[in-house]
């Protein structure tokens, strides 16, 4: 009967394999990997590693906002060569060179209805992010138990058959 369970279970994560890289040819084994144990960083895990690069995308999202606090200014030059007109024109245009520059400056005098309700929501995106990487870190650290569990419960009937044989215990 135990044989027969773990048959089954051994048939379970063979086709959860297949599910995620595709089937395995026959007679191709793979390596004995050892498992690896957890150091309980959670972005170990690649969807909290995800949810992390999302809070410093919001966080720029707030830098951003508060920079639209600041004036702005901004220096322009333009530089333009006319061509003279044709001959026989009634006004005649011997052509020159033509400089402009312009300076600009910009102050948010507006900012309690245009750019604080833009801080705020970036503020609240931010907070989200962060929310969103703590849920994510519980249900990585969920399934890692969980997964852990199973293995130690799919292995339990391996150790106890080796020590009625008396060969050494798994590992």
């Amino acid at each position: 009967e135990a044989i027969a369970a773990l048959a089954g279970e051994r048939a379970r994560v063979e086709a959860q394999l297949a599910e995620l890289v595709g089937p395995v040819p026959e007679g191709l084994a793979g390596p004995d990997v050892e498992v690896a144990a957890w150091s309980g960083a959670a972005r170990a895990f690649y969807d909290v590693a995800l949810a992390a690069r999302g809070i410093a995308r919001a966080e720029a999202g707030v830098d951003l906002a508060r920079g639209a606090y600041r004036p702005d200014w901004g220096i322009g030059v333009t530089y333009q060569q006319r061509e003279a007109s044709a001959a026989g024109v009634t006004m005649p245009f011997p052509g020159d060179d033509w400089v402009s520059a312009q300076v600009t400056f910009t102050v948010p005098l507006y900012a309690g209805r245009s750019q604080a309700p833009r801080l705020r929501a970036a503020r609240a995106e931010k907070a989200a992010a962060e929310a969103r990487m703590q849920a994510a870190a519980r249900t990585a650290r969920a399934r890692y138990e969980a997964l852990a569990a199973e293995l130690q419960r799919a292995l339990a009937p391996l150790y106890d058959a080796r020590e009625r044989v008396g060969g050494p215990a798994a590992t």
